[in-house]
């Protein structure tokens, strides 16, 4: 029933033109989240990858060739097929302004269309598609570009973070999510979905989450029109910034690879080869400054280090370009409401509940 509903109104047809030639650093973050959660400390899988905390930025992106890499050794070493489904469950919606407009959204349904319009954001070459129907409403999930090795893990982690996603809005397990999967049931009796999901379905064209029309109107738990504004301005900022040629995204990579330094404007205008003058007009074109790119970069790593490494919170504040601790935790509790400290054991008891 619901596989002839999926098929009935399909979304329009995104061409495939390319390979899919880079990914978003989140899918690597999550898959270390989830293997030091099993006891592999990932200093040696990043090394065998080739790659470096710095490499998992944001703002970055892993190059296809050793995002395929990193996967294949992430699930030989952890011997888990399904590394990629528990990779998403790890993706906490606060971990990016995408999650954080969806789960603050008035409703379910203002979530998902919210998802849908801004999702490649965080997922990468990847188109959302909600359909709302009188009894069944379907949320699709296509590729704009081919996956080839990487599908099965990608799919998995998709279905994971929506899982959680979904999850988090309701504020109780989404156990009227049906999951659509794009190949057919596994011969042997594999079932590694339903080793963690209640309702999986398999054969169907796309991958697609089907659910009761009326769970598209139910509050989330953690409505707030202000956090709502507040992400989904930061996601159109961001947008803005890809449609203006990727200068404010040049700038953003200059400055996490030199952030510990803490550069002045001039200083990493006069790095880029342009005028600090140019680079604030370019940045102006883009809707932000210069000071607005630094202190979310440093909000959204700082954020990354206290969840998924042990180093001091002093460490944090160096790596983040604070000459002081008590600047550091001042920012802070200006981002948050609260200590460095008293977040960090916060998501570390977040981790666990959800682990």
């Amino acid at each position: 029933m619901l596989r002839e509903r999926s098929r009935q109104a399909e979304a329009p047809h995104f061409p495939t033109p390319n390979g899919f030639q880079s990914a978003p650093p989140v899918y690597a973050r999550c898959v270390l989240d989830c293997l030091s959660g099993r006891g592999i400390a990932p200093s040696a899988l990043l090394a065998d990858a080739g790659l470096a905390w710095q490499d998992l930025s944001e703002g970055r992106a892993m190059d296809l060739v050793v995002f395929r890499r990193f996967i294949a050794q992430a699930i030989q070493c952890s011997g888990e097929p399904a590394l990629g489904l528990l990779a998403g469950l790890m993706l906490q919606p606060y971990h990016s302004q995408v999650g954080i407009a969806a789960v603050t959204s008035r409703d379910v349904g203002h979530g998902l269309q919210f998802m849908s319009r801004h999702g490649r954001l965080l997922f990468g070459r990847v188109d959302f598609h909600l359909e709302a129907g009188p009894r069944w409403s379907i949320f699709k999930v296509r590729p704009t570009r081919p996956l080839h090795e990487v599908q099965d893990f990608v799919t998995q982690f998709i279905v994971g973070a929506h899982w959680r996603l979904l999850e988090a809005m309701l504020g109780r397990p989404a156990d009227e999510l049906v999951v659509c999967l794009p190949h057919a049931r596994p011969a042997g009796g594999d079932l590694t979905y339903q080793r963690y999901l209640r309702n999986v379905e398999f054969d169907h064209e796309h991958l697609a989450f089907a659910m009761p029309a009326e769970l598209l109107r139910v509050p989330c738990v953690s409505a707030n029109a202000k956090e709502f504004l507040d992400a989904a301005r930061a996601c159109q900022q961001t947008e803005a910034e890809l449609a203006q040629g990727q200068f404010a995204h040049r700038v953003r990579r200059a400055l996490v690879e030199r952030l510990t330094k803490d550069p002045g404007s001039r200083e990493l205008a006069s790095d880029l080869g342009i005028s600090v003058q140019t680079m604030a007009r370019r940045l102006a074109e883009s809707g932000t400054t210069y000071s607005d790119l630094k202190e979310q970069l440093r909000k959204s790593q700082a954020t990354w280090y206290l969840q998924n490494t042990d180093l001091p919170i002093e460490a944090i504040a160096s790596q983040l370009g604070y000459a002081e601790l008590t600047s550091f935790s001042r920012a802070f509790k200006r981002w948050h409401c609260v200590s460095p400290r008293a977040m960090r054991q916060s998501l570390r008891s977040g981790a666990e509940d959800a682990a």
